[in-house]
Order: C-alpha cells, then sequence, then structure tokens
C-alpha cells in the first residue's frame, strides 16, 4: 500500500463531509496546500477560519500576513491588514524573528517605512548577525533621509 503524503492527506480530510477540524494547524496546512494549487481564495478562507477559531495563534496571524503580502492575484494583496496582523504577531511574541520579518515586509508594502526600519533594528537587536536585516535596513535608511 502506498504511503500518503501530507497534502494528499489534507485533501482527503477536507473532502470528507461535514465542516474541517477547528484546528488552526491543519487549516494552515491546507491553507498552504490550497495556495500550492493556486485556488488562493480557498487559502484566504482557511486562513480566516484558522484565525476565527484561534484569534491569538500568531502562527495563522503571520501566515495571514504573509498571504496578503505574497499572494500573486493582485487583487488580493492587502498590505494593510498583513501590517495589522504582523504587528499582532509580534506583540504577541516579540522575540520571534520571523515575525520582525513579516512586520518589515508589510511596513514597506503599506508604505509605512519607519515602521519598517523599526522591525529591521529589532531583527538585529534579535540577531546581530542578520545581514540581510542589516542591507534593508541600510537601503531603507538611505530612503528615509
Amino acid at each position: 500500500m502506498q504511503k500518503l503524503g501530507m497534502t494528499d492527506q489534507l485533501s482527503r480530510l477536507f473532502a470528507l463531509e461535514g465542516p474541517p477540524p477547528d484546528d488552526p494547524s491543519l487549516l494552515r496546512a491546507y491553507a498552504q496546500y490550497r495556495f500550492e494549487q493556486t485556488d488562493y481564495a480557498g487559502s484566504k478562507r482557511t486562513l480566516l477560519r484558522a484565525l476565527r477559531v484561534s484569534r491569538d495563534d500568531t502562527e495563522t496571524a503571520c501566515a495571514l500576513a504573509r498571504f496578503y503580502l505574497d499572494v500573486p492575484e493582485v487583487d488580493m494583496r492587502d498590505p494593510t491588514e498583513a501590517l495589522v496582523l504582523a504587528e499582532h504577531a509580534v506583540k504577541q511574541k516579540p522575540s520571534e524573528i520571523r515575525y520582525w520579518r513579516v512586520l518589515a515586509d508589510a511596513g514597506i508594502a503599506a508604505n509605512h517605512k519607519d515602521r519598517s526600519a523599526e522591525a529591521l533594528r529589532k531583527i538585529l537587536e534579535l540577531n546581530p548577525k542578520e545581514a540581510d536585516a542589516a542591507e534593508r535596513l541600510g537601503k531603507l535608511e538611505a530612503e528615509l533621509q
């Protein structure tokens, strides 16, 4: 018998009748699967459901923020909402560098470059060896002057 991969397991799980489980990590995984299948609207709906299930789930907030920044369908992008979600994530877990990266990206996309610069500084405070953050901060500070 062939062993099913994660995406096959998820697609079979969600193909069953009834509502999907109220587990934010499963919902995030399924949203990623839908995104990879170019079902962007379905991915967004799944992430929103995961956020409704657990409003304080920083992983879901960060995943939805990243969705709003990276979705190929331009009309689905929402950098302002991404900024709000990333702010929420860093307030809940201020030592999580990944969340600060999303906040920095959202700040640029939402034209809040000062907030992006603050996020990049925080990344460097948490890990001074973050070369990408240092480079981005240098370019951003040059623009802000």
